[in-house]
């Protein structure tokens, strides 16, 4: 996902983690912001 990792990917299973942390951080805040666009103003 990102360029330069905090752990590279190198480490097999480690590695990936930052990835997948990263990655749902993302998908968790996308759904926030849309049941926040989806309530009445």
């Amino acid at each position: 996902i990102l360029p330069i990792d905090i752990i590279p990917d190198v480490i097999p299973v480690v590695g990936w983690g930052d990835d997948i942390v990263i990655t749902g951080l993302a998908v968790w805040n996308l759904i926030r912001q849309i049941k926040k666009s989806k309530e009445p103003s």
